[in-house]
């Protein structure tokens, strides 16, 4: 299912990615140790048809994942030599969590626990990345509609992402272009004291030594260092074909290794969560990813706020419809930087089915 025939379609995004001055914000978002649990079971650790020989657990409560949003302005395919070729451009939306994968042995032992990274989903704007990622490793990628507006100041950002949905589903329903995710910094948010923060809440200092684990980067200081010590962060993926008369169904699954490698780190800024909007949208296509990957509770309430927030207008007011209600998630730290970095699909772990 990896194999292609070439062709130009089939070579513009093989991988290894090459990307140049890519920038990123980050955003550290609470969330429970059950609703990763529950995902890695529902696809990870679930016979179809067979079991595979690992066994995926989520970290111990308190549990945070990532919210990620990148403007990558020079992405291209190293497949077929190190320069990069036919680049394109994209930005991208991820929620990104770790977990531990266990080794299971003949006896039925877990063994030798490794650190990956699951990413349930991510949402880009270029329809190459997305046929990319859905088809050669399986990333649960969508299109989405992703501004980015940014000023002088690096707390001077405002993102807006939006999705071709159904509001509210019924037998006449319609899709349309409608709000699905609004990101807004206030004045003053950069410059976070880190460490204060860290001193305060023993459960965020634990996930933050983490990160410094499990999420290698090399500074631009430091491009010195050996490729055996750029680790960067091993992400597993669960690829999978639906059956189409029977959806519960996969006609085909496996277990995908890549890694990414963020080199030539630099203009990294820590922003406080508590000045940081990160509001949802909710609608009837929207609410099933909010409550059961990120525990958001929708609002019942008559006075929930509703539409894009006040703090500005939307950056794309054409076609897009933000006329739902919207609740905020609380984000523990954010991040910002710009960065190189490498992707490379490592392997097939597993194939379900296949002796």
């Amino acid at each position: 299912m990896t194999g292609f025939v070439d062709s130009f379609s089939s070579q513009q995004l093989l991988p290894p990615w090459i990307k140049k001055d890519a920038r990123a914000w980050n955003f550290v978002v609470r969330a429970s140790n059950f609703r990763f649990q529950a995902y890695l079971d529902s696809h990870f650790n679930r016979a179809a048809p067979d079991q595979a020989p690992f066994l995926y657990r989520a970290l111990d409560d308190p549990a945070y994942g990532i919210l990620c949003i990148v403007e990558h302005g020079n992405l291209s395919s190293g497949a077929i030599g190190t320069q990069g070729w036919d680049t394109v451009t994209t930005n991208e939306v991820s929620w990104t969590f770790p977990a531990q994968r266990w080794r299971i042995t003949s006896d039925n032992l877990a063994v030798d626990p490794e650190f990956v990274w699951i990413k349930p989903y991510m949402m880009v704007d270029n329809s190459y990345v997305m046929f990319s990622s859905r088809e050669i490793w399986g990333d649960e990628t969508e299109m989405a509609k992703i501004k980015v507006a940014t000023g002088a100041a690096p707390d001077d950002m405002h993102i807006d992402v939006a999705i071709e949905a159904i509001k509210r589903f019924a037998p006449r329903a319609r899709s349309h272009p409608i709000g699905y995710m609004h990101v807004q910094m206030a004045p003053g948010s950069a410059g976070l004291d880190l460490a204060a923060l860290l001193a305060r809440d023993s459960g965020l200092a634990a996930f933050n030594r983490f990160l410094s684990d499990h999420a290698q980067v090399v500074p631009a200081a430091n491009q010195a260092v050996a490729p055996a010590q750029q680790a960067g962060m091993a992400l597993n993926t669960l690829k999978q074909f639906r059956d189409v008369f029977d959806m519960r169904v996969a006609a085909y699954a496996a277990l995908v290794a890549a890694r990414a490698t963020r080199t030539n780190v630099r203009d990294l800024v820590y922003y406080d969560g508590a000045k940081i909007a990160l509001e949802v949208m909710w609608s009837d296509t929207s609410s099933e990813a909010l409550t059961h990957l990120f525990g958001l509770v929708p609002p019942h309430d008559g006075n929930a706020k509703s539409g894009h927030p006040a703090g500005g207008p939307p950056i794309d007011e054409h076609g897009i419809d933000w006329d739902m209600p919207r609740s905020q998630m609380p984000v523990a730290f954010g991040t910002s930087f710009t960065f190189d970095a490498r992707f490379d699909v490592l392997e097939t772990l597993h194939t379900y089915g296949m002796t």
